[in-house]
């Protein structure tokens, strides 16, 4: 008997489009960090309010600790989902553009390396590729789709936050004493200021939230490959040669 549940998803699945899931991925874990530091601020109201017992803010400061450490690992989800989708993103669109990666570059999109078996066999594996290594091809990337040059600071205050956030993100995802689970203030002002720079950063290649990834020619019709940008000219009656964009969604009049 056939499964029909099966084969409907199987016909979604092949109907997906990579750029709506990676958007809709990017999307949901950006709400994930929003929603807890919702809980979080609201926390922190009610601990501060008038007639709360020592013994209830007792019990509100675990909670408190509880939602730090949750901060910080969706925060560090987001970031890495974040990564990986656009790092899939630019591949397929330099793909469109006629600039495909070099098939190492391929691999580090994939996060997988491969060896050669003593039976003449390959064979693939996931790559070691560090946090920090992963989120700077991410930005080569990016900057190479929109034509940008060095978007990323690597002195900027927001960088090395986040840089002292993911050792915080290791002691609290792989823990070997209590004292690993500690989240204190500093370590969130710390976290704070790199989300800020993270966002500040995705927002130079994807515009304001809600954030969508469309081709990357309906914002950048300049960078469209030359027999389609040619066919869209003469339809928008534009002189072929000519490199202005009036009347183009997102490009001025």
């Amino acid at each position: 008997m056939t499964d029909t549940n099966v084969s409907a998803r199987d016909d979604d699945e092949e109907d997906e489009n990579p750029q709506e899931i990676a958007a809709a991925l990017i999307q949901m874990l950006d709400a994930d960090v929003e929603r807890i530091i919702a809980r979080y601020d609201k926390l922190l109201e009610t601990m501060f309010a008038n007639g709360v017992t020592r013994e209830q803010y007792q019990e509100y400061d675990g909670e408190r600790e509880s939602l730090s450490r949750e901060i910080f690992r969706a925060f560090f989800a987001y970031v890495e989902g974040t990564v990986f989708s656009l790092k899939q993103y630019a591949m397929i669109q330099l793909g469109l553009l006629d600039q495909p990666l070099e098939p190492c570059e391929v691999d580090a999109v994939l996060e997988c390396t491969w060896r050669m078996r003593d039976n003449g066999v390959v064979e693939y594996k996931p790559a070691n590729i560090t946090f920090m290594q992963n989120l700077l091809f991410m930005v080569r990337l990016q900057e190479r789709l929109h034509g940008l040059e060095k978007q990323l600071d690597r002195n900027s205050i927001w960088f090395r936050c986040l840089a002292g956030s993911v050792h915080v993100r290791d002691r609290v995802m792989h823990p070997k004493h209590p004292s690993d689970l500690e989240v204190d203030v500093e370590d969130l002002k710390t976290l704070w200021l790199a989300r800020t720079g993270f966002i500040a950063l995705l927002e130079k290649f994807m515009g304001p939230r809600p954030w969508k990834l469309p081709d990357v020619w309906l914002h950048r019709p300049e960078r469209m490959p030359e027999d389609m940008r040619l066919d869209v000219r003469k339809a928008l009656g534009l002189d072929p040669g000519g490199t202005d964009w009036p009347g183009w969604p997102g490009r001025g009049n």
